[in-house]
């Protein structure tokens, strides 16, 4: 067997989506009513709260306290004031702030691969694919005719075969949609809706995060031998509208032989972070559904 390594590295946008837990959103109601006249909603709470966590948070700290009625806040909302007292003696990060406020899809994050990133790909030590832009691995892809192709409807049939009860898909396998690329790497583009995200799909008191990362995403298969037509991106069919971007989007999943590989994530730094509540089009049901 040869170890093979896919290196995908650049800004890649990364989601997490979860929903507010209800002592917290009634608290944050409460909030809003002794909060200076700039913060009006839940969201706008839930932002200042988390700009107490994020690097450089002595500044969030500040802006905290100046836009809110602290006495009222302390007595009015134990569970928010004794996470902004832990906040601000500097013993909290962003994830805390995810696992104290919100129900989190942890499992289940979502990246954004889009073609200005990087990819590697090596096989037993040697590199096989040198570092290039994604866009220039890939060039043009045409949609793939049933007629025309059979090889690679059948390794879209078997993925489908295997996954449609992970990702939500129930029409028939020979409705699926595959692009592919003149190197033999394929795209399959779905309405997907991961499993781990079904109980997240909600308008109602849904939060969606985005680290804006410069990342290395590396992927480790095993194989005989290592075929590029084996090796295939799975898009969510509604990324583009829910993230609009330049760059085009390329996937979110990666697959070789039918299998899903979970990637290693290294973060090098951030271009920032942004949160959003109750927002329709950076929701996960906007994500799966439209």
């Amino acid at each position: 067997m040869k170890t093979i390594q896919i290196n995908i590295s650049g800004r890649i946008p990364n989601y997490m989506f979860g929903i507010l837990l209800p002592e917290y959103y009634e608290e944050c109601q409460i909030a809003v009513s002794f909060a200076s006249e700039d913060v009006e909603t839940v969201q706008d709470v839930l932002r200042l709260l988390y700009g107490t966590v994020l690097e450089g948070g002595w500044s969030g700290i500040d802006e905290f306290k100046e836009n809110m009625d602290m006495e009222q806040f302390k007595e009015n909302c134990p569970l928010l004031f004794e996470f902004f007292t832990q906040a601000e003696e500097g013993g909290l990060g962003h994830y805390q702030f995810y696992e104290t406020v919100f129900d989190m899809a942890w499992d289940d994050e979502v990246n954004l691969i889009e073609d200005d990133a990087t990819i590697t790909i090596n096989v037993d030590g040697a590199d096989v694919v040198e570092q290039q832009k994604i866009a220039d691995f890939l060039g043009e892809t045409e949609w793939v005719d049933q007629d025309e192709d059979p090889k690679t409807v059948k390794i879209t049939k078997a993925f489908w075969t295997k996954h449609r009860e992970d990702f939500g898909i129930h029409q028939d396998v020979d409705e699926f949609t595959t692009y592919k690329a003149k190197n033999g790497v394929i795209q399959l583009s779905e309405w997907i809706s991961p499993k781990g995200l079904a109980n997240y799909q909600t308008r109602e008191r849904n939060v969606t995060v985005e680290h804006d990362n410069i990342v290395d995403l590396d992927f480790y298969i095993e194989a005989d031998d290592f075929d590029l037509s084996k090796l295939g991106f799975l898009l969510f069919a509604n990324a583009t509208d829910f993230h609009k971007s330049a760059p085009e989007y390329v996937g979110s999943y990666l697959f070789y032989d039918n299998n899903i590989i979970r990637p290693d994530m290294n973060i090098h730094g951030d271009k920032g972070f942004s949160l959003d509540y109750e927002f329709g089009f950076k929701s996960c049901n906007f994500l799966v559904e439209g």
